[in-house]
């Protein structure tokens, strides 16, 4: 029985040791490293679709009329909005949304 309980923590920490890095939004320091380590956790072919589907959600709920009246308010809007879109997702799941996205704007 003692073993099973050594054993379980150590399997947990296994596991959540191996998962993908997620982008963490925390503050503009966390949210710049966490991007740069997700980008390097994926495989080289990956890392241009990652950077092209980083634009496409930062910018995916922004109007350009919006965009264009608001000025710097806009600006500070749209870090927001990009922190909400990035948070908590993979890099594999950062390319899926980007692609998403673009399917329903055709």
């Amino acid at each position: 029985m003692r073993n099973k309980s050594v054993l379980v923590p150590f399997i947990v920490l296994l596991l959540v040791g191996c998962s993908e890095p997620r982008i963490d939004t925390s503050s503009a320091q966390v949210m710049e490293a966490s991007i740069e380590e997700v980008r390097q956790s994926l495989p080289r072919d990956q890392k241009t679709h990652f950077d092209d589907a980083v634009q496409v959600l930062a910018f995916s709920r922004q109007n350009l009329e919006e965009f264009l009246e608001e000025g710097v308010l806009s600006i500070l809007s749209t870090r927001e909005q990009m922190k909400d879109v990035l948070n908590g997702k993979t890099g594999r799941e950062v390319i899926q949304e980007a692609e998403r996205i673009k399917r329903e704007r055709k």
